[in-house]
This record gives C-alpha cells, sequence and structure tokens, in this order.
C-alpha cells in the first residue's frame, strides 16, 4: 500500500507552513498526520503540498501553491530552476542560505551526534554566490545532439544555455561543445582556473588533461577527471583554518584523503614530515609533481585506502602531531574512526561535506577521547544546500 509509517497516502495535499530547513535542504512541515519534507521550500512558508515520494516510511511532498511566502523568499534568477538538479536554494536570500546551513549542521550535531554544548559557528560566506563554481559535469544526449545537466529525479537530460553558478569561462566552454558537430562521450567533466579551461576526455577545441592551478601560496595540479574543490574563492580561507597557522606545528602531520595536496603543502611548511594518503592514484601521482614543482621536500604520498594505510603495522603504534581528515560524502565510517580514536593525536582537523556523517563520525570520536574546539562552515557551494565544515578536536 502507498501509504507512510505516519498515515499519509501518496496524491495526499496538505496545508501547513514550513518550521525550518533540515538537512538534506528540505523543509519541515508539520502536517495533521505527521511530518511531511517539502522541497525548495523556505522558513515560514505556508504552503499547499501534495505528498509524491516515501523513503523509510517518510512523507515528501512537493510545492502545489504557495498560500503565504516566508520573508526569505524570493525569485530565483535562472530559468531552469526546479526542472535542473543542480541548485536548490535560489529561492532563498543569500543570507538566508547561509543561516540554513548553519541551522542544518546544527541539527545534525544535535540529533545525530549527541551534541548538547557547542561552540559559536564561524561562518564564512560566499563572496559571489552567483558565477564562483569552476568545474561541472555535464551529461549528454547523443540521439538528441543535447548536453546540459540531469533534470532533478530523472536522468533526462536539460539543456541549460547558461549556468549561472558557473564561471564564465565554464559557460563559454559548453557554447563550444554545443556547437560541435563531434559525437559526444555520456558526460564530460570541465575545471578552470586562472583562465584555463580543460576538459575529460578532452573534446577538441578543448583541451583535456591537467593543468597548474595557484591558490595562495602553492601551485596545484587539477585534473579535470579527479576530484578538486569546485569553487575557489574561499579556499586560502579554508587551507588557512585547516592547517592553522596560530597554531603550533610540529614533526609529523597525516593529511587523509589528501587529494592533490591542498592541505598537505602547505601543513609541509610548519611540520618537519607530511604524510598525504588516498586511494585514487591520479590524485597522489599529481600531489607528487605539485611537491616536486613548488619545492617540497618533506612530504610523503601513499596511494592507499585509508583505513587499510592507519591500519598497517608501521603506524599502529606512532602519533603524528596533527591528523587532518577529508572525507567524501559518505563521511569516515566507524571503522576508520575507531581507528583514529586509538591514535591519540594531540590535534584532529575533520573537513566534511555532509553534516549528517560528520555528526555520526564526530560522535564516535567524542565518546571515546575527543573533544570539539571549535566549528566553522564555508559556502563552497552557494545556491544548493551543500556546505563544507571544518570542525577542530583535540585529545582530552
Amino acid at each position: 500500500m502507498n501509504q507512510t509509517d505516519s498515515g499519509y497516502l501518496l496524491g495526499d495535499r496538505i496545508e501547513g507552513t514550513i518550521e525550518r530547513i533540515v538537512p538534506g535542504g528540505l523543509g519541515l512541515l508539520r502536517g495533521p498526520r505527521g511530518v511531511v519534507f517539502v522541497e525548495r521550500s523556505a522558513p515560514g512558508d505556508r504552503l499547499q503540498v501534495e505528498i509524491d515520494e516515501m523513503r523509510s516510511g517518510v512523507a515528501r511532498g512537493s510545492i502545489v501553491r504557495i498560500l503565504e511566502p516566508g520573508p526569505a523568499r524570493i525569485e530565483a534568477p535562472c530559468p531552469w530552476y526546479g526542472r535542473c538538479g543542480g541548485c536548490d536554494f535560489q529561492h532563498l536570500e543569500y543570507r538566508a542560505q547561509v543561516e540554513a546551513k548553519r541551522q542544518m549542521l546544527l541539527d545534525a550535531l544535535v540529533r545525530i551526534g549527541g551534541f548538547d554544548l557547542l561552540p559559536e559557528v564561524e561562518i564564512f560566506a560566499a563572496s559571489h554566490p552567483f558565477g564562483s563554481r569552476a568545474r561541472i559535469e555535464l551529461h549528454t544526449d547523443q540521439e538528441q545532439r543535447t548536453i546540459g545537466f540531469f533534470e532533478r529525479r530523472s536522468s533526462s537530460i536539460v539543456p541549460v544555455d547558461r549556468c549561472l553558478v558557473s564561471r564564465p569561462e565554464l559557460n563559454s566552454a559548453v557554447d563550444v561543445l554545443r556547437r560541435s558537430t563531434r559525437p559526444y562521450p555520456a558526460s564530460i567533466s570541465l575545471a578552470s582556473g586562472n583562465g584555463v579551461v580543460r576538459s575529460a576526455p578532452a573534446f577538441p577545441p578543448i583541451d583535456g588533461g591537467a593543468f597548474w592551478l595557484r591558490i595562495a601560496e602553492h601551485e596545484y595540479l587539477v585534473d579535470p577527471g579527479s576530484f578538486f574543490q569546485s569553487s575557489l574563492d574561499l579556499l586560502p580561507a579554508l587551507i588557512g583554518r585547516v592547517v592553522g597557522t596560530d597554531e603550533p606545528g610540529g614533526e609529523v602531520a597525516w593529511d587523509l584523503f589528501c587529494g592533490a595536496g591542498l592541505f598537505s603543502f602547505p601543513l609541509a611548511a610548519r611540520f618537519h614530515k607530511v604524510v598525504g594518503v588516498d586511494s585514487d592514484a591520479r590524485t597522489i601521482r599529481s600531489a607528487v609533481k605539485g611537491a616536486e614543482r613548488n619545492g617540497i621536500g618533506n612530504t610523503v604520498f601513499i596511494a592507499a585506502d585509508s583505513l587499510d594505510w592507519i591500519s598497517g603495522r608501521k603506524q599502529r603504534d606512532f602519533r603524528p602531531d596533527l591528523i587532518v581528515v577529508d572525507p567524501p560524502r559518505s563521511g569516515l565510517g566507524a571503522r576508520l574512526a575507531d581507528r583514529l580514536s586509538n591514535v591519540e593525536v594531540r590535534r584532529l582537523i575533520y573537513v566534511s561535506c555532509d553534516p549528517a556523517t560528520l555528526a555520526r563520525d564526530l560522535k564516535r570520536l567524542a565518546k571515546s577521547s575527543y573533544r570539539v574546539v571549535d566549528i566553522a562552515i564555508f559556502d563552497l557551494f552557494p545556491q544548493t544546500h551543500h556546505v563544507e565544515t571544518v570542525v577542530r578536536l583535540e585529545h582530552r
């Protein structure tokens, strides 16, 4: 039967007011038979909502009619908004977007992490809420000769002619791709920086392959087909927060999920030795080349799973002065979090792109031997619900 645990049926229509935005970017509405999560809603919205999806017995709905808009609701500037599956916060004033992300983080830390006393969250807002994204992934329909982004809740292609959150050079590159008569691959990744645009795979006249990108004092080898941060404006501030220029250095730092060395290179100026570990061999090769280009001789980069590496005999009884972890959206996981708890490092910096998995992992770390010292969020993904968080922990 198409019924939620709370008693709603698919197709039911209800009215109610959005209390707040919860992790995942959905609005929370308390209806007559329980909570409903509503897409693209704003705090204070009074809405008519139709139940159109159920996940694990929880009702999700779409807006049928805005009866009374909340104070932060605005008209989304993108004509594709709501159809394109990329942005989901354009209907919110930018200040409200950042506040919603702060609330989402706190909600996850309290509800999932079980924290009741937390330091004040410092906020680093985007200086350019539009036009700052430096990496995009395009999808294609070869039969229809269309190129764009996936439609919301679909694998259909939305042929967005100009993406408002992307840098101008990326939009120009998409125009070049769209005019091409060459066969399209299934997907194309584009990366830009320092006036350069590269694609993966190469799609003439757009060159493929990696390029050098300067951020603050260092150059990084960026491969458009591998992970690198998609918004560049806040990266110097993010690096400074992670590296901790006001904190003492030490002998050894571990940089787990190190990628192309975003944190490893500046850490090398503060520690006698930095060990970077990442399971992606391509990014490890980029990190090695980057260390050579920047004249850094006290880093070691290892292509390995972080859990396997930290569980090795050589690392088992070794205590670095600092560990930095920057895992994917899935987080550390129980086994790696437990291993880190046993290392008894003096300082641990957790960089997260998902509040829910961050809260889950912090709960395990705090339960064993660490305490949360400070928290900051960096809005690397404006116009979306995604948020980057940096948490500093110290051993008890």
